[in-house]
């Protein structure tokens, strides 16, 4: 039989470490919902008035040139972003001179793009469609969709990334959430209506801009190719932008030099 001071000092440590376990799951804040992990990411951008400022931005910095094989080269790259509308330009530079440029526009309507030497052409409409899944306004429209998301706890051995999914028609959006730092890190969209469709938008990089996190490193990918990469090295927050300006102007393509067959540069 066990002596009873024995067993008052074991049922004594059992107890401190219960005790110590509750603590440490309270003190830890580890969320264990769905609506707890997207409580903990919007908190992470400053609440919902940190979100308010950052779906509407604008940026400027480099667009990677694709395919790289041998030599890394970019691009001048600009974007405007006011909540769903969306406009980026990307500037072919030689010698100092501005040849050819390329603009998307994704206004209320439509996306489109347009270049110097191959004039408008339409851009896929799945392109519009995941604008309210990317960064920034991912962020507005998880709370503006009255969702009810899954959450997949982190793996420490894989990535270290909270999962929640969201199901919106055959659209399903998985996003990866810092686990400690609760910033967004990835966002993939993939289609139950189509086992093809995969996109995959990865953040990284992130600066302390105006207050907030802000990511200035962006790579997509499409089909589980790469698809793009650009960073930021100036941003803007809480930027008001007429809806005018997300459109094809004279601004956009003044000064633009093109290349003659005979090489010769000359002005438009």
């Amino acid at each position: 039989m066990m002596n009873p001071s024995v067993y008052r000092t074991t049922r004594a440590a059992l107890m401190i470490l219960v005790l110590s376990a509750l603590v440490f799951s309270a003190c830890s804040g580890r969320p264990d919902s769905s609506e707890a992990l997207y409580g903990k990411m919007i908190d992470a951008y400053g609440g919902a008035d940190g979100v308010d400022r950052i779906v509407s931005f604008s940026g400027k910095g480099f667009m990677r040139k694709l395919p790289m094989i041998h030599v890394a080269e970019s691009y001048p790259f600009d974007i405007f972003q006011d909540g769903l509308l969306s406009k980026s330009k990307m500037m072919d530079v030689r010698s100092g001179q501005l040849f050819d440029m390329r603009i998307i526009v994704s206004d209320e309507e439509r996306i489109y793009q347009w270049s110097h030497s191959a004039g408008e052409l339409a851009a896929s409409s799945w392109e519009k469609e995941l604008v309210k899944y990317r960064f920034p306004y991912v962020l507005k429209w998880i709370g503006e969709s009255g969702l009810e998301g899954e959450i997949t706890l982190p793996d420490d051995e894989e990535d270290g990334l909270f999962g929640l999914t969201f199901r919106s028609g055959s659209d399903i959006i998985s996003l990866g959430i810092d686990e400690k730092t609760f910033l967004l890190r990835d966002v993939t969209v993939t289609s139950s209506a189509d086992s093809t469709f995969n996109s995959r938008d990865v953040y990284s990089d992130f600066l302390k801009v105006e207050g907030t996190w802000f990511p200035s490193r962006f790579i997509g990918y499409f089909d589980r190719r790469l698809y793009y990469e650009y960073y930021l090295v100036k941003i803007d927050l809480d930027t008001e932008l007429p809806v005018e300006s997300f459109a094809i102007t004279p601004e956009d393509t003044a000064g633009i030099r093109w290349l003659e067959t005979a090489g010769k540069p000359v002005e438009e």
